[in-house]
């Protein structure tokens, strides 16, 4: 009953839930940690590619900003006829310095307006070993 959760589906409610209690089971154990510099994305729009991943991301971050990784997981079992798999609509985007994805994290979270219309990203910090 925030301001950001005004407009968010049910199904997008349901689906944050389960993100958080999976990395809450995840940190139970001990040799996990929270990463400081790397971001878990997920529902993003499945025609996205690693560079459009990474020009958006570093558009949104502070001038400066490197970023290191932006990979989308993708299906290798489900290829298209240029052999690339179907997005999994998640994925890994990395930076040099927490602050710029912490910036990152706060301009795209729960945006409306970023990927597709009706699909707002859900971006948290990645649960490393």
């Amino acid at each position: 009953e925030t301001k950001a959760a005004e407009g968010v589906s049910e199904g997008d409610v349901v689906q944050r839930l389960q993100i958080e209690q999976y990395k809450t089971q995840m940190l139970r154990n001990l040799n996990m940690f929270v990463s400081r510099e790397r971001l878990v994305v997920h529902e993003f729009a499945s025609f996205l590619d690693d560079k459009k991943l990474h020009t958006c991301f570093k558009n949104v971050a502070r001038p400066g900003a490197v970023v290191k990784e932006a990979k989308i997981m993708r299906d290798l079992r489900n290829m298209d006829a240029n052999g690339v798999g179907k997005s999994k609509e998640y994925g890994f985007v990395a930076f040099t310095k927490h602050e710029h994805a912490l910036m990152a994290l706060r301009n795209l979270n729960n945006n409306p307006n970023i990927f597709v219309f009706k699909r707002r990203p859900i971006i948290t910090f990645s649960i490393r070993k």
